[in-house]
């Protein structure tokens, strides 16, 4: 009786070669991946020394930005600085005292590995892989960042932002227009909570808004 089997499929050259390079490209995103994640890793525990070494906040600032959201709490305003911040407290604040002290502590080390994670993309869509990961890590272990980004700190939320701006600033440069949304709206985020990062990110904004002006249709690219 004769086999119904259906022959066997025969790999040719030109698909054998495509199958092997898609197996190159999916090993290289999965190196990507764990390398990444190492590096968020490592800079989470640089980050997380400073709150793990004292029960006490090393820092005057963080038990000022506290205070003002109990006041706010009680139905005090803040005054004498953008109120941007006490709002992004003032949940934390709702948890109880020890909850807000811990959270006090122990978020702005994320904030710092957003940052970290920030910096990668943004390198990693414009430049190549090999970059991403020299910055990323040098931002990861760079001794002040560390200490901007491990204790409760306004700054610490600009350095976990600025990136993600940048990143859509370059996009929107490039006639994406969904990425124009982004920036506005991350630059009105900022405006609220830490106004003085504005200065930073007006020269990036200016010079992509030249350069959007100069590459519409109808306009000739100098």
């Amino acid at each position: 009786m004769a086999s119904t089997r259906p022959p066997a499929l025969v790999e040719t050259p030109r698909y054998a070669a495509r199958r092997v390079q898609v197996e190159r490209v999916s090993a290289g995103v999965a190196w990507r991946r764990v390398l990444l994640g190492g590096l968020l890793v490592l800079a989470l525990a640089v980050r997380l020394r400073e709150p793990l070494s004292s029960p006490i906040i090393g820092a005057e600032d963080p038990y000022l930005h506290m205070a003002r959201a109990w006041e706010l709490l009680e139905g005090h305003f803040p005054a004498g600085y953008p109120p941007g911040f006490t709002f992004l407290l003032a949940p934390f604040a709702l948890l109880g005292p020890e909850a807000f002290y811990a959270a006090a502590r122990f978020l702005p080390p994320f904030l710092g590995v957003v940052e970290v994670l920030g910096v990668y993309l943004l390198c990693r869509e414009n430049l190549r892989t090999p970059a991403a990961f020299v910055a990323a890590t040098a931002v990861a272990l760079m001794p002040e960042n560390i200490l901007r980004t491990n204790l409760l700190f306004p700054t610490a939320l600009d350095l976990a932002v600025l990136p993600f701006y940048l990143l859509h600033l370059l996009r929107a440069s490039r006639g994406h227009r969904p990425a124009l949304a982004w920036c506005a709206g991350i630059a009105l985020v900022l405006g609220v909570v830490h106004p003085w990062v504005l200065v930073y990110i007006a020269p990036p904004t200016l010079a992509s808004a030249m350069t959007l002006q100069v590459t519409m249709p109808g306009n000739v690219s100098t």
